[in-house]
Parts: C-alpha cells; sequence; structure tokens
C-alpha cells in the first residue's frame, strides 16, 4: 500500500469525519466469507456490503487476509475512538492535575510579612506596600535601616508586605503538604499518557504496514473498472485505502499534539 500523505495541519477535523462516517455508513460488525475468487465483506446474514478484488490465484493468502482487515475495520475505527478519548481525557486530567500543584506552589510561595532572621540575612525578593518588587538583604542591627537592595537603596521593615526566597536559598522553601500526593498523582496521569501513546504508534503501525486496499472505490464501482473521471464526475479512490488514511491521519494528529492541548481539539 502506498500510504497517502497526511494533510500539513492535522486537526481535530479528521476525528470528527470519522465519527460522521461511522454515523452514516454502515454499521459493523462486519464478516468476510466465500471462496477466494469470490469473497464478500458481508454486514448481517442477509447484507453485503462489497465484493473483494482478487489476484487471480496469484496470491490467494494475502487475498483472504485482506478480506479479514477489511472486515476488522469498524472495530479498528471504534477502538482507535476510544484509545483517542481516553487519552483526551488523561490529558484533560493532567492539565488539571498540573494546575493545582502550580496553584499550591505559587500560593504558598509568597509569605506575609518580613521573613526570619535565618532567611532575612541572604538575599530575598519583597513585595512593597508601594506595589513593587524588590531584591533586599538585611542591615546590620545598629543600622537605622533595616534592609538593603543591591545598589544599597535602603529600606525599613514595614515596607515590606510579603516576602519569597531565590530558588538556590540555602534553606528549603515552604511546601504545601499535599504537595507529594500532587507530584505523585501527576506521574500516574504521565505513565497513563504514555501507555495510550504507545497503543496509538502500535495502531499507526499495524495500518502503514498492511495493505488496506480493497479493489472498490468509496462510490461502490471496482477500481480496476471504474468508470473515467469525465463520465462519472470523480477520481477513483480505493474505499480501504481511504478510510485507513483517516484512522491514521486521526492517531498521528492525537500523538502530535502536546500535553493538555489534546482534549480541546480531539473534542472539536
Amino acid at each position: 500500500m502506498t500510504n497517502p500523505q497526511p494533510s500539513p495541519a492535522l486537526s481535530a477535523d479528521v476525528v470528527a469525519r470519522m465519527v460522521a462516517d461511522r454515523a452514516a455508513g454502515t454499521p459493523g460488525p462486519w464478516r468476510a466469507d466465500g471462496p477466494v475468487w469470490n469473497q464478500i465483506i458481508w454486514t448481517d446474514s442477509e447484507n453485503r456490503l462489497c465484493f473483494m478484488a482478487h489476484s487471480n490465484g496469484l496470491n490467494d493468502d494475502r487475498d483472504i487476509a485482506n478480506a479479514r482487515r477489511i472486515a476488522r475495520l469498524p472495530d479498528l475505527e471504534a477502538g482507535y475512538l476510544a484509545l483517542a478519548a481516553e487519552l483526551a481525557e488523561r490529558e484533560k486530567e493532567l492539565a488539571r492535575v498540573t494546575a493545582e500543584r502550580d496553584s499550591a506552589v505559587i500560593t504558598q510561595a509568597w509569605t506575609a510579612g518580613e521573613p526570619p532572621k535565618h532567611i532575612r540575612n541572604e538575599w530575598f525578593i519583597a513585595k512593597t506596600i508601594h506595589g513593587g518588587r524588590v531584591v533586599l538583604r538585611a542591615l546590620p542591627e545598629d543600622h537605622s535601616y533595616d534592609y538593603t537592595t543591591k545598589d544599597e537603596t535602603y529600606m525599613v521593615a514595614k515596607n515590606i508586605t510579603h516576602w519569597m526566597q531565590f530558588p538556590d536559598s540555602n534553606y528549603v522553601s515552604f511546601v504545601p503538604a499535599d504537595y507529594d500526593a500532587l507530584r505523585a498523582s501527576e506521574a500516574v496521569a504521565m505513565e497513563r499518557v504514555r501507555v495510550l501513546v504507545a497503543a496509538l504508534n502500535g495502531c499507526i503501525a499495524a495500518i502503514e504496514h498492511a495493505d488496506m486496499a480493497d479493489g472498490v472505490c468509496c462510490c461502490g464501482d471496482n477500481m480496476e473498472n471504474h468508470s473515467e473521471p469525465i463520465n462519472c464526475g470523480h477520481s477513483p479512490v480505493d474505499a480501504g485505502e481511504y478510510h485507513a488514511h483517516q484512522v491514521l491521519t486521526a492517531a498521528r494528529d492525537a500523538i502530535s499534539l502536546p500535553i493538555g492541548t489534546a482534549t480541546e481539539k480531539t473534542n472539536g
């Protein structure tokens, strides 16, 4: 199979089209039976979906395998959509946990008042009553002012409303009690995302290395004896390759999205 190239800008429209096609098209499950020279894809005991092309005995095993693979397409689509939906939910949960973690850390980073003595003796960041932020360090106790900036601008303690340590402080900053739980939850979510991405990559590899052609155009005509475009109004498009391309495009789209955005794009 020559895989159709994905469009330059992959989007959730592909997933939406897949869902719409499944709703409008013939529902599964499908099955394949019949002799190799007359295999039929059935939707139930009374209704045929399509007749399979064959190689006239040149490769019967491939002809039989292709029929089975076409029959599996509804299950493949359903499996992909389920994985994509679960991946989107996990990424949404990861974004929520990450936001909660960041909010907790940021909320606790600023402490009201002036810092204790062991912290004020090294450089720290301060909010002032004037609304600004300055970098300060304590002056000797016998000095008429309490703090100095790096350019030796002096300040009294009452002008400080909040303080925050630098990341490389010699003392450990305050961490909220549930921070470890938040990190553990994030790790679980990330592992789940990795598992789901690996599953999607497996689906992609399976389709890319398979011959998805079924010899029938999307319009229902046989590809080998298809009418000329000038007569039927369209170029022939193999139905199996077309549907496989939709699945591949949607899978690549989901995997290529940054964490935290897949939910919005997949759901449209």
